[in-house]
């Protein structure tokens, strides 16, 4: 009886570490997977679009590609509200450095760069 004590003391915390590994996967794969809804909550005031004309995708990439002509865009967020009226996010690489950019209306293109 004293065996199958001890093998299940073993289990019960061997489980309990594979568990917290196993939440600590979840959470950090939320993060990654809501990273464009995070930024909007951690950065409300980058995405407050003013009157203006609607910016375009054409040219919200033109602006980024201008600034940056030795950065690599590796992905562009869309607008996912129809009023969002041409806020784009762009994520960049220029060599080792990743930088986060908003191109957004207000009768001409801003950018802004997003630590992180």
């Amino acid at each position: 009886m004293k065996t199958r004590r001890i093998i299940a003391k073993a289990h019960l915390w061997l489980s309990m570490l594979a568990g917290v590994f196993i939440v600590l996967l979840g959470l950090t794969g939320s993060l990654l997977v809501f990273e464009p809804e995070l930024n909007s909550i951690l950065h409300p005031n980058l995405y407050k679009v003013t009157e203006g004309k609607k910016v375009t995708y054409q040219q919200a990439v033109q602006v980024i590609s201008e600034s940056h002509p030795k950065g690599q865009i590796e992905r562009i967020y869309t607008p996912s509200e129809p009023n969002a009226r041409g806020v784009y996010l762009f994520r960049l690489k220029e060599g080792e450095e990743q930088q986060k950019h908003i191109c957004q209306s207000r009768n001409r293109i801003h950018k802004w760069n997003i630590r992180g």
